[in-house]
Protein backbone atom coordinates (compact mmCIF):
# COMPACT_ATOMS: atom_id res chain seq x y z
CA UNK A 1 0.00 0.00 0.00
CA UNK A 2 1.31 3.94 -0.47
CA UNK A 3 2.02 3.68 3.42
CA UNK A 4 4.53 1.76 4.95
CA UNK A 5 2.48 -0.18 7.65
CA UNK A 6 3.87 -2.95 9.85
CA UNK A 7 3.23 -1.86 13.12
CA UNK A 8 0.12 -3.81 13.88
CA UNK A 9 0.34 -7.36 15.14
CA UNK A 10 -3.04 -8.34 16.58
CA UNK A 11 -3.74 -11.25 18.75
CA UNK A 12 -8.07 -12.93 18.90
CA UNK A 13 -8.33 -14.56 22.00
CA UNK A 14 -11.48 -16.33 23.26
CA UNK A 15 -12.63 -19.70 23.35
CA UNK A 16 -14.24 -21.39 20.81
CA UNK A 17 -17.80 -19.89 20.16
CA UNK A 18 -17.41 -16.21 22.03
CA UNK A 19 -16.73 -14.86 18.50
CA UNK A 20 -13.10 -14.58 17.74
CA UNK A 21 -14.10 -15.60 13.33
CA UNK A 22 -16.77 -12.69 13.27
CA UNK A 23 -13.87 -9.75 14.35
CA UNK A 24 -11.39 -11.84 11.93
CA UNK A 25 -14.00 -11.40 9.23
CA UNK A 26 -14.47 -8.07 10.15
CA UNK A 27 -10.73 -6.75 10.02
CA UNK A 28 -9.74 -9.09 6.84
CA UNK A 29 -13.39 -7.05 5.12
CA UNK A 30 -12.01 -4.10 6.37
CA UNK A 31 -8.26 -5.01 4.72
CA UNK A 32 -10.08 -5.96 1.34
CA UNK A 33 -12.27 -2.51 1.23
CA UNK A 34 -9.05 -0.73 1.40
CA UNK A 35 -6.83 -2.86 -0.90
CA UNK A 36 -9.69 -2.35 -3.71
CA UNK A 37 -9.51 1.56 -3.14
CA UNK A 38 -6.07 1.30 -3.55
CA UNK A 39 -6.07 -0.94 -6.96
CA UNK A 40 -8.45 1.02 -8.02
CA UNK A 41 -6.01 3.95 -8.61
CA UNK A 42 -3.01 2.55 -9.73
CA UNK A 43 -1.38 -0.63 -10.33
CA UNK A 44 0.50 -2.41 -8.02
CA UNK A 45 3.14 -5.18 -8.67
CA UNK A 46 1.82 -8.77 -8.37
CA UNK A 47 3.34 -9.26 -4.82
CA UNK A 48 1.34 -6.48 -3.05
CA UNK A 49 -1.65 -5.50 -1.19
CA UNK A 50 -2.50 -9.58 -0.06
CA UNK A 51 -4.28 -11.51 1.89
CA UNK A 52 -2.16 -14.48 3.34
CA UNK A 53 -4.17 -16.88 5.50
CA UNK A 54 -3.36 -20.05 7.63
CA UNK A 55 -7.08 -21.39 7.71
CA UNK A 56 -7.19 -25.05 8.55
CA UNK A 57 -10.91 -24.65 9.64
CA UNK A 58 -11.83 -23.00 6.30
CA UNK A 59 -13.69 -19.82 8.61
CA UNK A 60 -12.03 -17.49 5.62
CA UNK A 61 -11.93 -18.91 1.94
CA UNK A 62 -14.37 -17.06 0.79
CA UNK A 63 -12.44 -13.73 1.77
CA UNK A 64 -9.96 -14.49 -0.75
CA UNK A 65 -9.01 -12.81 -4.11
CA UNK A 66 -6.87 -14.26 -7.13
CA UNK A 67 -3.10 -13.59 -6.13
CA UNK A 68 -4.14 -14.34 -2.22
CA UNK A 69 -1.58 -16.87 -0.18
CA UNK A 70 -3.08 -19.95 1.99
CA UNK A 71 -0.43 -21.11 3.58
CA UNK A 72 -0.79 -25.27 3.67
CA UNK A 73 0.47 -27.41 6.46
CA UNK A 74 2.58 -29.81 4.00
CA UNK A 75 4.85 -26.24 3.04
CA UNK A 76 7.54 -26.52 4.82
CA UNK A 77 8.92 -23.04 3.28
CA UNK A 78 6.09 -21.01 4.22
CA UNK A 79 7.76 -18.62 5.47
CA UNK A 80 10.05 -17.77 2.47
CA UNK A 81 7.17 -17.81 0.54
CA UNK A 82 5.29 -14.75 3.11
CA UNK A 83 8.61 -12.99 2.68
CA UNK A 84 7.81 -12.17 -0.93
CA UNK A 85 4.68 -10.38 -0.17
CA UNK A 86 4.85 -6.12 0.85
CA UNK A 87 1.79 -4.09 2.47
CA UNK A 88 0.19 -7.07 3.13
CA UNK A 89 -2.04 -8.58 5.69
CA UNK A 90 -1.27 -11.97 7.25
CA UNK A 91 -4.22 -13.86 9.30
CA UNK A 92 -2.39 -17.72 11.23
CA UNK A 93 -5.99 -19.02 12.99
CA UNK A 94 -5.15 -21.90 15.38
CA UNK A 95 -1.81 -21.36 14.45
CA UNK A 96 -0.57 -24.23 16.71
CA UNK A 97 0.76 -26.93 14.48
CA UNK A 98 2.62 -24.55 12.43
CA UNK A 99 4.82 -23.85 15.14
CA UNK A 100 4.83 -27.59 17.31
CA UNK A 101 8.01 -27.01 18.94
CA UNK A 102 5.62 -24.16 20.91
CA UNK A 103 9.14 -21.17 19.39
CA UNK A 104 9.42 -18.93 16.58
CA UNK A 105 10.66 -21.07 13.80
CA UNK A 106 13.95 -19.37 12.41
CA UNK A 107 12.02 -18.86 8.99
CA UNK A 108 9.13 -16.63 10.95
CA UNK A 109 11.67 -14.69 12.85
CA UNK A 110 12.89 -13.24 9.22
CA UNK A 111 9.31 -12.49 8.74
CA UNK A 112 8.67 -10.79 12.09
CA UNK A 113 12.17 -8.97 11.53
CA UNK A 114 11.08 -7.82 7.98
CA UNK A 115 7.45 -7.22 8.48
CA UNK A 116 7.86 -2.82 9.43
CA UNK A 117 10.03 -2.74 5.80
CA UNK A 118 7.53 -4.90 3.83
CA UNK A 119 4.46 -3.38 5.34
CA UNK A 120 3.16 -6.85 6.84
CA UNK A 121 0.49 -6.51 9.73
CA UNK A 122 -0.24 -10.00 11.28
CA UNK A 123 -3.20 -11.43 13.13
CA UNK A 124 -3.07 -14.22 15.30
CA UNK A 125 -6.21 -16.13 16.29
CA UNK A 126 -6.47 -18.67 19.15
CA UNK A 127 -8.70 -20.17 21.98
CA UNK A 128 -5.89 -19.37 24.58
CA UNK A 129 -2.89 -16.70 26.00
CA UNK A 130 -0.84 -19.59 26.50
CA UNK A 131 -0.82 -20.69 22.76
CA UNK A 132 0.64 -16.78 22.25
CA UNK A 133 4.39 -18.21 21.62
CA UNK A 134 6.68 -16.35 24.52
CA UNK A 135 8.77 -14.62 22.26
CA UNK A 136 5.92 -13.39 20.22
CA UNK A 137 3.78 -11.89 23.10
CA UNK A 138 6.46 -8.94 23.95
CA UNK A 139 5.70 -7.18 20.41
CA UNK A 140 1.95 -7.95 20.53
CA UNK A 141 0.01 -4.51 20.72
CA UNK A 142 -3.91 -4.75 19.58
CA UNK A 143 -5.71 -7.55 21.35
CA UNK A 144 -9.73 -8.27 20.58
CA UNK A 145 -10.11 -10.56 24.21
CA UNK A 146 -13.24 -13.03 24.17
CA UNK A 147 -14.00 -14.86 27.38
CA UNK A 148 -11.43 -17.74 27.96
CA UNK A 149 -10.94 -20.20 30.73
CA UNK A 150 -7.41 -19.95 32.11
CA UNK A 151 -5.56 -18.94 35.36
CA UNK A 152 -4.66 -15.33 36.07
CA UNK A 153 -1.26 -16.13 35.91
CA UNK A 154 -1.44 -16.88 32.00
CA UNK A 155 -3.28 -13.76 31.13
CA UNK A 156 -0.61 -11.77 32.84
CA UNK A 157 2.14 -13.91 31.14
CA UNK A 158 0.54 -13.57 27.69
CA UNK A 159 -1.07 -10.22 27.13
CA UNK A 160 1.09 -6.73 27.68
CA UNK A 161 -0.33 -4.45 29.99
CA UNK A 162 -0.29 -3.80 33.96
CA UNK A 163 -1.11 -6.55 35.65
CA UNK A 164 -4.50 -4.81 37.18
CA UNK A 165 -5.59 -3.60 33.49
CA UNK A 166 -5.44 -7.15 32.20
CA UNK A 167 -6.92 -8.42 34.89
CA UNK A 168 -9.92 -6.82 35.36
CA UNK A 169 -10.74 -6.88 31.48
CA UNK A 170 -10.34 -10.91 32.31
CA UNK A 171 -12.66 -10.50 35.02
CA UNK A 172 -14.72 -8.23 33.46
CA UNK A 173 -15.15 -10.83 30.39
CA UNK A 174 -16.24 -13.60 32.11
CA UNK A 175 -18.88 -11.73 34.11
CA UNK A 176 -20.64 -10.33 31.01
CA UNK A 177 -20.36 -13.98 29.73
CA UNK A 178 -22.35 -15.09 32.83
CA UNK A 179 -24.99 -13.07 31.53
CA UNK A 180 -26.31 -15.22 28.95
CA UNK A 181 -27.50 -18.88 28.45
CA UNK A 182 -25.88 -20.68 25.89
CA UNK A 183 -28.35 -20.00 23.28
CA UNK A 184 -28.87 -16.16 24.28
CA UNK A 185 -24.86 -16.09 23.56
CA UNK A 186 -25.20 -17.44 20.39
CA UNK A 187 -28.40 -15.07 19.41
CA UNK A 188 -25.97 -12.29 20.15
CA UNK A 189 -24.46 -12.89 16.83
CA UNK A 190 -22.74 -10.99 15.08
CA UNK A 191 -22.47 -8.60 18.22
CA UNK A 192 -20.82 -11.02 20.48
CA UNK A 193 -19.01 -8.75 23.48
CA UNK A 194 -15.12 -8.05 23.96
CA UNK A 195 -12.24 -6.02 25.16
CA UNK A 196 -10.45 -4.37 22.44
CA UNK A 197 -7.22 -3.79 24.35
CA UNK A 198 -4.52 -1.03 23.08
CA UNK A 199 -1.09 -2.26 24.42
CA UNK A 200 0.71 0.87 23.67
CA UNK A 201 -1.69 2.61 25.72
CA UNK A 202 -2.53 0.49 28.37
CA UNK A 203 -6.28 1.30 27.57
CA UNK A 204 -9.19 -1.24 26.82
CA UNK A 205 -12.68 -0.65 25.52
CA UNK A 206 -15.82 -2.46 26.05
CA UNK A 207 -18.03 -3.83 23.10
CA UNK A 208 -20.81 -4.60 23.27
CA UNK A 209 -21.43 -5.09 27.13
CA UNK A 210 -25.16 -4.69 28.02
Amino acid sequence: MEKRRGSELIAIIGTNGTGKTVVARMLIEKFNAKRDRLNGTKKYPANYNKLIIYDPQHRFQDLLRKGDFEIKLNNKNWEKDVLRYKSSLIVLDDYKELFRSNNLSDGFTDVMSARAESGLDIIFITWFPRYILPRLSQFINKYFLFKVNCKDKEYIDRINGEEDVVLNIKSSLNKEFKKYTPNEYSNLYPNFPFVYFNADTNEGKKVNFK
